[in-house]
């Protein structure tokens, strides 16, 4: 997909393999979230693609809604620190900081959370350290 073509939904699912259900279920759990609203750009089809991936292993959207939910207080904090740190700047500054903190931000996550995970993995006796957790609810087809 060129980095400037916006598909539609219709568009979308056909490239990413997903379901207008599945598209809709990721749009509602905030998981995929499109700069224009209902046109859908190369790093959505990414994302969809990924997401289709993890459908295929049982996973649901709202298993990975805290995705949203965490990073909404991530951002929430990271506006808090932009505008203590922006507040009295000129707009040139002010525009060259966010920019920068734009940057550092993607970094910051990015180490942080690869770095708990590979500690986490690294703390582990096996990959098979813990049971897998119990379903929150019963699949639908075992009823």
């Amino acid at each position: 997909l060129e980095p400037r073509r916006l598909l539609d939904a219709k568009a979308f699912c056909r490239e990413t393999g997903l379901s207008a259900g599945q598209l809709e279920d990721l749009l509602q759990a905030r998981l995929l979230l499109p700069l224009e609203e209902g046109r859908f750009d190369a790093e959505d089809v990414g994302m969809g693609r990924m997401y289709l991936g993890a459908f295929n292993f049982g996973i649901r959207a709202r298993d990975l809604s805290y995705y949203a939910e965490l990073g909404e207080k991530i951002v929430d904090r990271e506006m808090t620190l932009r505008n203590r740190m922006t507040g009295r700047m000129a707009y040139q500054k002010d525009a060259a900081a966010t920019i920068q903190m734009v940057k550092n931000a993607r970094m910051c996550r990015a180490y942080v959370i690869d770095r708990l995970f590979q500690h986490r993995v690294a703390a582990m006796k096996d990959l098979k350290d813990a049971p897998p957790p119990e379903r929150e609810e019963p699949e639908p087809w075992l009823d």
